[in-house]
């Protein structure tokens, strides 16, 4: 099924007010999905996008990878911060089908802004030629991270920079982490009560 939003239904979260996003589809409860990953902006992805936006010489005309890009927050930061080229990753085809229609929303069409979209499943003989990966909420397990941080290594001593945007700061000592940023993200919880979020930016090179 194709994700087709409908453009006059929007919804702008308070830390990327430059982004606007499909009403309905994107909730503000991080605890847990009420549906698809992909239909949520985690904390993590806005925290990492406010970022990107902030500082766009981290990004400005180099080549970058959104490792698990869902519906596309932090692939729109990077394009609006300038990235030259942008590969956007996930496993599920519906993620990709949201992450391109919200990409075009922002006025970010592949192929005129040289973008690709991939559905990737399995991560070990996964080699891109980027310069910058991008990854947010996607080692918040102790499975994600184990089957994640060796890939992350691998192509750290291939000469990539990584930025990283998490809730979670435990389980990451195997990787060569700066702190970067933090951000307190608004959202609510289950029983619809506002509630903060701690986003940490992490910065590693190999």
């Amino acid at each position: 099924m194709t994700f087709v939003p409908r453009r006059s239904e929007t919804i702008t979260y308070s830390l990327i007010p430059e982004i606007d996003l499909p009403q309905g589809v994107h909730s503000r409860s991080y605890d847990v999905a009420l549906g698809p990953q992909w239909k949520v902006a985690w904390p993590g992805g806005q925290g990492l996008a406010r970022y990107l936006l902030d500082h766009p010489g981290e990004i400005s005309g180099r080549s970058a990878l959104d490792l698990g890009c869902g519906g596309g927050v932090v692939s729109i930061a990077a394009c609006m911060a300038g990235a030259r080229r942008l590969i956007a990753v996930d496993k599920d085809e519906q993620a990709l089908s949201a992450c391109r229609s919200n990409l075009q929303r922002q006025g970010f069409a592949a192929p005129e802004h040289a973008i690709e979209l991939c559905r990737i499943t399995d991560l070990t003989d996964f080699r891109p030629d980027v310069e910058i990966l991008l990854l947010s909420e996607v080692l918040y397990t102790a499975g994600l991270r184990r089957a994640i941080i060796p890939w992350i290594l691998s192509r750290l001593e291939a000469g990539c920079t990584m930025l990283l945007g998490e809730r979670v700061q435990e389980g990451l000592d195997a990787l060569p982490l700066e702190l970067a940023a933090r951000y307190e993200v608004r959202g609510e919880n289950l029983a619809g009560r506002p509630k903060s979020y701690s986003v940490f930016v992490w910065r590693a090179e190999g």
